[in-house]
């Protein structure tokens, strides 16, 4: 095992372990109605398998993600903290991803790390690792990530055979992706920006682009095939004139990651005034991190361009896609997060090099406070999620799922039939 293998396998075990760490307490959460209809959805698949090309909520269509969330009901029935475990492994290995596309483009292997740590204690993912719902999101990540790393290896590859099997390889990843959630689609600016600093020639990355566009292009038959897909809100002219609006709301996530769903009662202590006030004024703290963006997207190197423009490229969807007067929350932003943990870990290391002794401890200082906040609003979450146990919508959520093992009584008396015979 060379230097480069142990260390990834070394930080893939110390990802996990700290997932565990900032997450373990989710798992004894009770499942919302939307889980429950998603369990139901997987429960009419698993008796059905047709019916996972189908729409299970939106309006696209999401097969991959589907088939993970029947094969996760064949497994665990319907034993709720099972997929919130498994989900909590997934998004470490996501962010052990983050570190393997990360590590060219930061510099070195600590700013890397950092950027892998962020991506696993921030508090903006509680609500995408809690829920089952947050699946096709998670899984979209994990192919992109490893689009892009298959990608990154078909610019340094030396032979042309090599070069065009890891190019295949991207493409399939890329599929995978978009098989789980649309966003995926904007792989084409993570990985076009990743291979340009490595390109043998401008022509070179063209060609290897052309292949994703091309694998785009099967995506988008498939989603014409089936009617019902493609968002209404495209169509729409108030959602193009609300989308700079709603992009900076969600741009402020990255720097508040809660919102005022974390109380629960009447909501008339002054948290929740507070919280209240910050998500009113949303779109200006957004605006102020734009800004502070913008700054170093001129005066930064290839690297903060790159990351810069991967996560204005997921924002810009979800703020289009998302119906005008809709809330936003931090679920919206799981596959354009890495990239703000990246831009963090590269500006960290650029003020860590460029200041002393004083600076660099009040720069560990920022550090470990941010983390430690984050990690406790993490276990907020967490704890308001078991509270919302006692809702109405719990409770009807719980009802759901008590009625779902009727419905499988008959297709398990069919397979026991089957056997006997």
């Amino acid at each position: 095992m060379n230097q480069r293998t142990g260390l990834h396998l070394t930080l893939a075990v110390a990802s996990i372990a700290l997932a565990f760490f900032a997450f373990y307490s989710c798992l004894d959460n009770e499942a919302s109605l939307v889980d429950a209809q998603l369990l139901g959805q997987a429960q009419e698949a698993h008796a059905n398998p047709s019916s996972v090309s189908s729409n299970w909520r939106g309006s696209w269509h999401r097969p991959l993600s589907q088939a993970f969330l029947m094969w996760e009901y064949r497994v665990w029935g319907l034993e709720y903290a099972l997929y919130l475990l498994l989900q909590v492994i997934l998004h470490a290995v996501n962010a052990t991803l983050v570190f393997a596309l990360f590590r060219y483009p930061t510099g070195t292997p600590v700013a890397a790390a950092s950027a892998m740590l962020f991506a696993l204690g921030f508090g903006f993912y509680g609500t995408t690792v809690f829920s089952i719902t947050g699946v096709d999101q998670m899984l979209a990540l994990t192919f992109l990530l490893a689009a892009g790393i298959a990608a990154a290896r078909a610019q340094l590859l030396r032979t042309a055979g090599q070069r065009i099997a890891s190019m295949f390889l991207a493409s399939l990843l890329f599929l995978a992706g978009l098989a789980c959630h649309e966003l995926a689609v904007l792989a084409l600016v993570v990985i076009g920006g990743y291979m340009w600093p490595n390109r043998r020639s401008g022509l070179s990355v063209l060609r290897k682009l052309s292949l994703l566009v091309l694998t785009l292009a099967v995506w988008v038959v498939y989603q014409w095939q089936h009617p019902g897909s493609g968002p209404a809100t495209l169509q729409q002219s108030s959602s193009w004139l609300w989308m700079p609006w709603r992009t900076l709301q969600l741009a402020s996530w990255m720097v508040v990651p809660v919102d005022t769903s974390l109380f629960i009662g009447d909501g008339t202590n002054g948290s929740f005034r507070l919280v209240r006030l910050l998500e009113q004024t949303r779109p200006v703290y957004g605006l102020a991190f734009g800004v502070t963006l913008g700054w170093l997207f001129y005066r930064g190197s290839g690297a903060y361009r790159w990351l810069a423009s991967s996560w204005i490229a997921f924002l810009l969807p979800v703020a289009l896609l998302a119906s005008a007067g809709s809330a936003l929350s931090p679920h919206d932003v799981y596959l354009a997060a890495p990239f703000f943990c990246g831009l963090l870990a590269l500006a960290l290391r650029r003020f860590w090099l460029r200041s002393e002794g004083l600076g660099r401890s009040i720069a560990a200082v920022i550090l470990s406070i941010t983390l430690t906040v984050n990690l406790l609003l993490v276990r907020t979450v967490e704890q308001r999620s078991a509270e919302r146990g006692t809702t109405p919508s719990a409770r009807a959520a719980q009802e759901l799922l008590r009625g779902v093992p009727a419905v499988l009584e008959e297709p398990r008396q069919d397979e026991e039939t089957m056997l006997r015979h």
